[in-house]
């Protein structure tokens, strides 16, 4: 997945925006906040729609820094001068709600850096998307759990907890914008001479 969103960046010079229901297709525009969390555009990336799902068969949660999905991106480049929009892409500075924190609070990516990408499995205890683009309610008095189905912007990432009544099911993977170019594009944001 991580690698098909890289393969993008570098064809679109911008992450994809999520796709607002099932079909799969990213939205035009996810400037507006709240837009920048939804549905994996798994048709705008080109994979499967199984890969847009958990073990559960339940969609995963897809959620990006607007600022690195806006189409802007691709008229920074000023006119006549010879700037890989790569560079551009790694330029841009966090402009909204994403993060990724730990249950102290701490963020998980540590600054100048950002959270570029982020996927949530919310596991059988609820707080994934169903077909009709609600959100299955959550059976857990976990306030991280609660925190991560109501897509705020911030996700807690921690150790699962199995436990009746605050029970902790949701596996986070996301991504840095500079771990992104580096590891996965093989283009790094910063070189070194």
């Amino acid at each position: 997945m991580i690698e098909a969103l890289a393969a993008y960046v570098l064809a679109h010079q911008r992450l994809p925006c999520p796709a607002t229901n099932t079909s799969g297709d990213a939205a035009a525009i996810c400037t507006v906040a709240g837009s920048n969390i939804g549905f994996i555009p798994f048709r705008s990336l080109g994979i499967s729609e199984k890969l847009a799902k958990d073990g559960h068969h339940h969609w995963i949660t897809y959620a990006i820094q607007p600022s690195l999905a806006s189409a802007r991106l691709i008229y920074l480049q000023p006119p006549g001068l010879a700037v890989d929009p790569k560079t551009i892409f790694c330029a841009t500075t966090a402009d909204g709600p994403l993060a990724i924190h730990n249950a102290q609070g701490e963020s998980a990516v540590g600054a100048p850096d950002f959270a570029a990408i982020a996927l949530i499995a919310h596991g059988p205890s609820g707080g994934y998307y169903l077909d009709n683009c609600a959100t299955q309610a959550v059976n857990s008095e976990d306030v991280h759990k609660i925190n991560n189905a109501a897509r705020s912007g911030i996700f807690v990432t921690k150790p699962p907890q199995p436990s009746d009544a605050n029970v902790f099911d949701d596996t986070i993977l996301f991504i840095s914008r500079n771990n992104l170019m580096a590891q996965k594009a093989k283009y790094p944001c910063r070189r070194r001479d």
